[in-house]
């Protein structure tokens, strides 16, 4: 398993510290936007029809963003939403090109999904009542010595040149690649990828295991596990309430 825990232990690496080379450059310039979360909710739970709960407490995730292109590169501008200064980062080369489908051309797909469904529904006696699409699949075809990816769920197309191969992208999607998959490449690597998780149970069983076996270093040993273990479950209880709150 070598070779994969380099790449894992890599991968890593680089989704730590994603930004790189690219670091974003903040532009000393007003910005505009700053929106009320609290203000935003409380409109919000008054169309749907709810109660906010005590004091409010609401919170934007992420930014607004918006891309364009000049003198050739494609740039990303990030409007922070409470206000501060905004930032604008380039993007690679190989970053895909949009181009929006019209609806119409999805429309037979989505429509015969949505029959389907409702067909499944009825012969298992299910009731649904308003039913919706939430998500939709990815279809990605060769045309033109490119690549083309088009997200059925939100209509829109991207292509890359097929000889464009950006090794951190690649070794990021490895990274977060999981599920076995219809293509064999993507079976073989849910195999590595259960193998790997097997293999790191058993280094950290086996060392468990190894330390037992020593009587002088139980006690010491103990104490380390402890610290360990109170250490986690603490920085784990603060990126919850950090994260889900």
């Amino acid at each position: 398993m070598l070779p994969f825990v380099l790449i894992y232990g890599v991968s890593a690496f680089l989704f730590n510290h994603a930004a790189g080379a690219n670091e974003p450059r903040v532009l000393p310039v007003p910005n505009s936007l700053a929106i009320d979360a609290d203000q935003l909710a409380a409109n919000v739970a008054n169309v749907v029809g709810v109660a906010l709960a005590g004091e409010p407490r609401a919170e934007l995730d992420g930014d607004y963003s918006f891309e364009f292109e000049h003198d050739g590169q494609r740039q990303r501008l990030t409007l922070p939403c409470d206000g501060s200064l905004p930032a604008l980062r380039n993007l690679p080369r190989s970053s895909p090109r949009g181009d929006r489908v019209p609806t119409e051309v999805l429309a037979p797909t989505h429509d015969a999904a949505m029959q389907a469904a409702l067909a499944v529904l009825a012969a298992a006696d299910v009731p649904h009542g308003d039913l919706r699409r939430t998500a939709a699949p990815t279809l990605r075809f060769r045309a033109d010595g490119d690549q083309f990816t088009l997200s059925m769920d939100r209509a829109q197309a991207s292509r890359r040149p097929l000889a464009a191969v950006d090794a951190s992208r690649l070794l990021m999607r490895l990274h977060t690649l999981h599920g076995y998959g219809s293509s064999a490449a993507c079976v073989a690597w849910a195999v590595v990828v259960d193998l790997m998780a097997a293999s790191m149970l058993l280094w950290a069983g086996s060392g468990m295991l190894m330390w037992w076996q020593r009587r002088s270093h139980r006690r010491p040993g103990a104490i380390v596990v402890l610290v360990a273990l109170g250490f986690a479950i603490a920085l784990g209880a603060l990126l919850a309430d950090s994260l889900f709150r």
